[in-house]
């Protein structure tokens, strides 16, 4: 090849894809950051070196953000594969899948290993690089996140069908509620426990499927908006209502929990049935993000924007401001503070504030991937060297110093090795 081709190549690689959305790309980057501060902030804190209390309570949505990954990947698969599957498409599709994850992967889980605080069998190894864990093995402690690649894997598959036999992804959405909780009522005639959390979580993916199916007209938002539904999905730990509504309803109608009582595995059992009340988020966030046009759009944002204000109220009433429990939300009714600002206030420096808020998540949606599997490994490292003196300045820089370790590494890993790799193997694949 010449000098001159390879310079178009490269340049064409340059090029966005059509089917590319800078903005859902920002919102991949502030859930992978939102997933990082949940490992390392409130009940999940692995690098501060006490117990943390005040405002250090606060706990990111985390697991939330994992959900809304879920119907982003729904939504990016179904946008990107709108025909039905043939034999002449599936391997394209496989190889595709397992091109983006893989790289990154077994690089974490090498990681991983390397900073482990225990010896694994090689069996338990040997799934978590099939990406086989939680079904037939525990999952490596050191690469925790990876749960759920194993369960990305498992809807890549499942999508297969579905798109063989034409299936509506509403009808999928629905059965998978079903199916999550006839196992569970029967268990364990039906299924283990696990059966319950995929299902569920295939319903959230299958949202995604929904909406690229059936939303296809676009219509430009402000980033002051865009902003504006980050700031208030830092709320929803803490304060989203319907989530209070759905338990309390369901306990009263059917006298029962749709929860596994000490389950075996977390991860397992890591989505329940409760975790339906943030769905209308996560379609709210991906909505937006995608410049989708949909009937009553105003309304709808104005109810759930107010949802979390109900839950704040009824905090501050029956807990009061001097109570400790409130320092440890402080952050969030600032954030649903700021959201508000974001939403109501539409002036000329709120949209540029906004659009420097957006542009910082499209770098970190650039490197998001990367982020989000390497991040544990690198905390477990971290966290085993006491570099700086045991005292609550010391959160501050312990975080700095693993975030940026952590966007370093992210960095080189998506720029650099995913790349590198990527034509390697479509050398290889073009050879054959």
């Amino acid at each position: 090849m010449s000098a001159n081709l390879q310079k178009i190549d490269k340049a064409e690689e340059r090029k966005p894809r059509k089917d590319f959305d800078v903005n859902l790309e920002a919102l991949r980057g502030f859930l992978a950051l939102f997933v990082v501060s949940s490992h390392t902030i409130g009940v999940h804190n692995r690098l501060f070196p006490e117990r943390a209390n005040g405002i250090f309570t606060f706990q990111p949505p985390g697991h939330l953000s994992v959900l809304a990954f879920f119907i982003i990947s729904g939504y990016v698969i179904g946008t990107t594969n709108k025909t039905k599957f043939t034999r002449s498409t599936i391997f394209p599709y496989i190889n595709k899948r397992i091109t983006r994850v893989y790289p990154l992967y077994l690089l974490s889980i090498l990681f991983a290993l390397l900073t482990a605080s225990k010896n694994y069998s090689w069996q338990v190894i040997a799934h978590n690089i099939s990406l086989t864990q939680v079904m037939f093995s525990e999952v490596i402690w050191e690469n925790a996140p990876s749960w759920s690649l194993h369960y990305e894997m498992l809807f890549y598959i499942i999508f297969i069908f579905i798109s063989a036999i034409n299936i509506n992804p509403i009808i999928s959405l629905g059965a998978s509620i079903v199916i999550g909780l006839l196992n569970f009522y029967a268990y364990p005639i039906l299924g283990p426990a696990v059966v319950t959390s995929y299902a569920f979580g295939f319903a959230f993916w299958s949202a995604g499927l929904v909406l690229a199916k059936f939303l296809r007209r676009k219509r430009e938002n402000t980033y002051g908006l865009l902003a504006s539904n980050i700031f208030l999905f830092l709320t929803l730990y803490n304060f989203n209502t319907l989530q209070q509504l759905l338990t309390y309803r369901y306990r009263t109608l059917f006298h029962s929990d749709v929860i596994f009582i000490n389950p075996r595995e977390w991860f397992g059992t890591v989505i329940s049935f409760y975790d339906f009340a943030f769905l209308p988020y996560g379609i709210l966030l991906v909505l937006n993000f995608t410049n989708k046009q949909y009937r009553f759009r105003k309304p709808i944002q104005f109810i759930l924007q107010l949802i979390p204000a109900y839950g704040i109220y009824n905090f501050i009433r029956y807990t009061g401001y001097y109570s400790p429990k409130f320092t440890a939300v402080i952050i969030p009714i600032f954030t649903y503070l700021v959201s508000l600002i974001l939403l109501v206030y539409p002036k000329n420096f709120i949209e540029i504030i906004s659009k420097k808020i957006i542009d910082l998540g499209k770098f970190l949606g650039s490197i998001s991937y990367g982020i989000y599997i390497i991040h544990f490994p690198i905390l477990q490292l971290l966290r085993r060297n006491d570099f700086f003196t045991v005292s609550g300045l010391a959160f501050f820089p312990r975080f700095l110093t693993f975030l940026g370790v952590v966007m370093l590494v992210s960095f080189i890993l998506e720029r650099k090795f995913q790349p590198w790799v990527k034509s390697i193997l479509q050398k290889r694949v073009a050879g054959v």
